[in-house]
């Protein structure tokens, strides 16, 4: 039984830290919201932003130091933790300064607006990036296996399409209300009644959001396939988790407590208006089950980023050599034995050179000692001169 060191740790550090903001924090609005405008602008959530942001960047930061950093695949892994740590940061601060959203009084802040645009299109090209890093892993298969893989590359393609077309909708639905003088306040007010006449561009973007995060969930379906199928040919373990774990885990999390969970709350609250959506969110705590699958995918994520760019390097070398074994007795990259193993091999062979020189002393040694018998014997010093240096070039 494997134990994924890295991410027993960082589950811990997380739940320490929601265990200290509900327990140590004097604060309010830990678990109530702060204001009744549709937001989930609590302690623990927008801290819980910034912790999930700071360890994406950790793990972005950590790849970008690796060897073969600028291959396609390790590329697209780093940029997709990117983009989504900048989605994080700037819903952080969302959360946190401007809980006006609008949605139950057509009222909403105009920076609402403006950090929810960035952060929709931060998470696309992050969404963008996981696809692409997918289809790259997959294009070094054997081509047999690829063959039986284009249906999922397929779903791949088309999720991107969805999710590019929920981001314009998204835009839409956005600078339209951002748009609307009247629909706009500059400061937190919570004196507006809640009405059931929505403003059309608030629905845009309710619908919008759903179709993105639902699109999110479903594109882990094919790409955690391909993922699977492309590090079942060489499994790594990176931090005690193999990496088709890796890629399950990832797909396992975000149909179970990660995006979908989002997904099913508001269908629930659509067709069952009894049930309040960000109620049930607060009652099952829906902001810590969020953030902990998504820590758990984009940790999965850095996995496969760092092991699949292993085993293509390996394969790079059995094609350049031709040779199975020397691959598979080398040390792995980054580890212990490949450092001391580079170090060793910049020292050069004194043994070699001490061989070569030895050689030299000896055949001086010879040629004096021929040239002193040609003096005192000059017929057989001729000999044995003749002699000796056709032995040399034979032997040479």
């Amino acid at each position: 039984m494997f134990v994924a060191v890295g991410l027993l740790l960082l589950t811990a550090l997380y739940i320490g830290m929601v265990a200290a903001l509900k327990y140590l924090s004097p604060f309010e609005c830990l678990d109530d919201l702060c204001q009744s405008e549709a937001v989930d602008n609590t302690i623990i959530n927008w801290a819980s932003d910034f912790f999930l942001a700071f360890w994406i960047f950790i793990f972005a930061l950590q790849l970008s130091f690796c060897a073969g950093s600028k291959s396609a695949v390790r590329k697209s892994g780093i940029l997709t933790q990117i983009f989504m740590g900048g989605a994080f940061v700037v819903v952080g601060v969302g959360h946190w300064l401007y809980p006006n959203s609008g949605i139950d009084d057509n009222h909403g802040m105009l920076g609402y607006w403006i950090v929810w645009i960035i952060f929709a299109v931060f998470f696309t090209i992050s969404g963008l990036g996981m696809a692409h890093f997918a289809l790259s892993a997959s294009e070094n298969m054997i081509p047999v296996l690829k063959r039986s893989f284009c249906a999922n590359n397929f779903l791949v393609l088309l999720c991107e399409f969805v999710l590019v077309l929920s981001l314009s909708g998204f835009l839409t639905g956005s600078i339209w209300c951002s748009m609307e003088p009247e629909l706009q306040v500059n400061e937190v007010v919570e004196n507006f009644e809640p009405t059931d006449e929505i403003h059309a561009c608030f629905q845009i973007v309710n619908y919008s959001v759903m179709a993105m995060t639902f699109t999110y969930a479903l594109m882990w379906l094919p790409v955690g396939f391909l993922l699977k199928a492309a590090s079942q040919q060489r499994p790594v373990i990176v931090l005690g988790l193999p990496t088709p774990i890796a890629a399950i885990l990832a797909m396992v999390t975000q149909w179970t407590a990660g995006s979908i969970l989002l997904v099913v709350l508001f269908f629930t609250d659509f067709f069952s208006p009894e049930i309040d959506y960000f109620d049930a969110w607060n009652t099952i705590y829906g902001t810590v089950l969020y953030h902990w699958a998504m820590l758990v995918s984009l940790y999965c994520l850095h996995n496969l980023s760092y092991g699949l760019q292993l085993r293509y390097d390996d394969s790079e070398g059995e094609e350049n050599n031709n040779d199975d074994n020397d691959n598979d007795e080398g040390p792995p990259p980054l580890s212990w034995e490949w450092w001391v193993t580079m170090v060793a091999g910049t020292v050069p062979e004194r043994k070699q050179i001490t061989i070569d020189d030895g050689e030299k002393e000896t055949e001086k040694k010879e040629f004096d000692e021929e040239n002193n018998n040609k003096k005192s014997n000059p017929n057989s010093a001729s000999r044995k001169s003749v002699t000796f240096y056709i032995e040399k070039e034979i032997a040479m």
